[in-house]
């Protein structure tokens, strides 16, 4: 006598969701129509149906989000202050100057609080 055949409710609901019909499983565990039809008299499988997968025939492309044109629509945006600051970190630093002079000399426009936490002193 032939051995028989462990098939899974699990792997019959998985199959289900990934879209094969009752052909496709009974191919799958190469078992006949009838063998496949007798599986989904289980209380668990009846009326279970295959799901349809839908792939789409087309690419939705979100093109209504804004494009800043220019510098000036980013300094707008972005708080000036800021941007101060950044353009003047970019300039280089004159020789014998270091970083912690500009600081102090307020050459960078930064807030005595956002000194503190470059010197080290403070992180809150």
């Amino acid at each position: 006598m032939s051995e028989l055949k462990t098939i899974k409710i699990s792997n019959i609901l998985t199959d289900l969701e990934e879209g094969r019909d009752r052909k496709a499983i009974g191919e799958k565990y190469n078992i006949s129509a009838a063998e496949v039809k007798a599986i989904f008299q289980h209380e668990k499988l009846k009326n279970k149906k295959v799901k349809k997968i839908v792939v789409p025939t087309y690419q939705l492309l979100d093109d209504t989000i804004e494009k800043v044109e220019s510098a000036e629509e980013v300094k707008e945006i972005i708080n000036p202050d800021k941007i101060e600051t950044v353009e003047k970190a970019k300039e280089p630093i004159a020789s014998g100057q270091n970083l912690a002079d500009m600081f102090n000399n307020e050459k960078l426009n930064i807030s005595d609080e956002e000194k503190k936490v470059v010197a080290g002193e403070s992180f809150g």
